[in-house]
């Protein structure tokens, strides 16, 4: 039969303190400078031109169509009927013939010439003048300067603590069990 195993030795417990780490956001004011853009207006004068249409009057020579009537004598060739009685001299009876005589007429007509009349008439004319003047404006400058500022930082920090616990404690060997 085989030996029964030994038992196994009893758990000895003993109270201790450790020391542990636990990470911690800690901030820290940091100062610092920084260049800062300060922007300051200066007047100064600038030129500028104004269009202005300026009258001119003025006197120009045209020259004007004028009809100028007057009168003309033609003379005119044209027909005429007249009646003439003519005896027959086989029957002796007079008859009346129609007969168509040239003639002379004089006509009057009236016939307009065009002559020019120069004229002197006021025109206005217009001139485009530039006038030059001066207005007070506002360029901005820029002007760095340092500056100190206080800047927020955080650090991670192992900040320790102390926890009692509970280990296992080694016994000194027992004698070796006989069976």
């Amino acid at each position: 039969m085989p030996a029964a195993p030994c038992p196994p030795p009893p758990v000895v417990w003993e109270e201790r303190t450790i020391t542990m780490y636990r990470p911690e956001l800690k901030p820290h004011d940091v100062k610092d400078t920084v260049d800062q853009l300060y922007l300051h207006p200066e007047p100064c004068k600038q030129k500028y031109e104004v269009p202005e249409l300026v009258k001119v009057p003025e006197i120009k020579k045209v020259c004007i169509p004028k009809l100028v009537p007057h009168q003309i004598v033609r003379e005119v060739c044209c027909t005429r009927t007249i009646a003439e009685t003519i005896h027959d001299p086989c029957t002796g009876c007079a008859k009346t013939v129609i007969k168509t005589v040239p003639d002379v007429k004089k006509v009057v007509q009236t016939v307009y010439d065009i002559e020019t009349v120069e004229q002197e008439v006021p025109v206005v004319r217009y001139v485009l003048k530039v006038e030059e003047k001066e207005r007070m404006v506002g360029h901005l400058i820029g002007e760095i300067k340092p500056m100190e500022i206080i800047r927020r930082s955080y650090s991670l920090e192992l900040v320790p603590f102390q926890m009692k616990v509970r280990v296992p404690v080694c016994v000194e060997a027992l004698a070796p069990c006989k069976n």
